[in-house]
Order: structure tokens, then sequence, then C-alpha cells
């Protein structure tokens, strides 16, 4: 008789694992670069803080930084709650 093994908690896969790093790369590297910007950048003013958001690069940036802590925030309410990756699908839908 076998019985399956459910893992609940760390969803010890290599996606997982991978979606982690590259988040709080993303984070990390976001938050130097807005670091760097209000340390080493022009007085802070509307205006400034316009000037660095208005091109495309700090856009895809910001954009890229979001969605990254959203995932980050999705997959700690996952493993909390306890719900695994076919839970997840059909509470999407």
């Amino acid at each position: 008789m076998t019985t399956q093994r459910i893992v609940v908690g760390a969803h010890y896969g290599l996606k997982d694992w991978l979606a982690q790093r590259i988040t709080a790369v993303v984070l990390a590297v976001y938050t130097l670069v807005l670091g760097g910007v209000v340390l080493f950048g022009p007085a802070l003013t509307q205006a400034s803080w316009r000037a660095i958001f208005a091109g495309t690069f700090m856009k895809v940036f910001t954009l890229l930084a979001v969605a990254a802590r959203m995932a980050w925030l999705d997959r700690c309410a996952r493993h909390l709650h306890g719900l695994h990756q076919a839970d997840c699908s059909s509470v999407a839908a």
C-alpha cells in the first residue's frame, strides 16, 4: 500500500526557490537604485521625482518591482494558509 505525500508549507520545488531568489534580487536592486537616487540625486522636490519616474526605464523597473512584491506576498499568503498549487488554480478561476 502506498500513500501520497502532500507537502504543506515550504513547497520544496525548484520553481518556488528560483522565483523567490529572482524576486528578492529585483527588489534589492530596485531598493539600491532608488536609494542611490535619493542619496546622490538632486534635491527632492516634486519636479525631481517626476523627472526620475518620467523615464521609460524607471517606469518599467517600478512595474517589475511591484509585480515582484505582489508575487512575494502571494507566495507568502499561500504558505500561511496552507493552500496547494491545485487549490490556488481553482480559487483563481
